[in-house]
């Protein structure tokens, strides 16, 4: 049975996939998501461990929201500013 921390290791290890944001908002992104997930890694209290992974989760959502936009709006072209 897999554990909350596993699970948090498994999705940051994983690299957050490209959108079709500006590479300063992207890399922004990017910096916030490892932060939380280092974060998540090593937090003991289970309130705020589920708060971090709520965080992680809307970033990842937003990120595929983004993607997904970019896709449909240039035929699968997605340009970085």
């Amino acid at each position: 049975m897999l554990t909350i921390r596993a699970i948090v290791s498994e999705i940051c290890s994983a690299p957050l996939p490209a959108n079709g944001g500006g590479q300063t908002m992207q890399a922004e992104k990017r910096e916030r998501w490892m932060r939380l997930c280092v974060e998540a890694a090593d937090e003991q209290d289970s309130n705020r461990l589920l708060e971090l992974i709520s965080d992680i989760n809307r970033l990842l959502h937003e990120n595929r929201d983004a993607a997904q936009k970019c896709a449909a709006g240039s035929n699968g072209i997605c340009h970085r500013s």
